[in-house]
């Protein structure tokens, strides 16, 4: 039996997509005048920072809206599930125009390749062990 046919709550899975491996190749050279030169050889995807931001994003707004019962936060976790299919449209102002669908609490870019599922519980199921 797959673990989908025994879901009884809300399931979440946050995962990053398109991670390259370490671009630097032979003998690393840093250059004095290079402020970051580790950027130039890093893929943002492995950046563990934005890894651990991006966690703490969804547990915050999840434990904000199911724990504290704010309800406003549930606008934090209602994303399309793949980033890429969300579109990012704001005016002049910052203001999101009727075609935003980009994840709410993230700049433009900033999700690029995350992606977040969610398995809710199965209706009329009842709940077991």
């Amino acid at each position: 039996m797959d673990y989908r046919e025994r879901i009884t709550i809300d399931c979440w899975c946050g995962a990053q997509r398109g991670g390259l491996h370490f671009r630097a190749h032979g003998t690393l050279r840093v250059f004095a005048d290079a402020p970051f030169p580790f950027t130039h050889y890093a893929d943002p995807m492995w950046d563990t920072r934005r890894m651990s931001n991006s966690a703490a994003h969804f547990v915050t707004a999840h434990f904000d809206a199911r724990l504290k019962g704010n309800s406003s936060k549930l606008a934090y976790l209602q994303v399309v599930p793949n980033r890429k299919d969300g579109v990012y449209a704001v005016d002049r102002d910052g203001t999101p125009l009727a075609t935003h669908s980009y994840w709410k609490g993230f700049k433009r870019g900033t999700a690029a390749g995350l992606v977040l599922e969610r398995e809710r519980e199965r209706a009329g199921e009842e709940r077991g062990r």
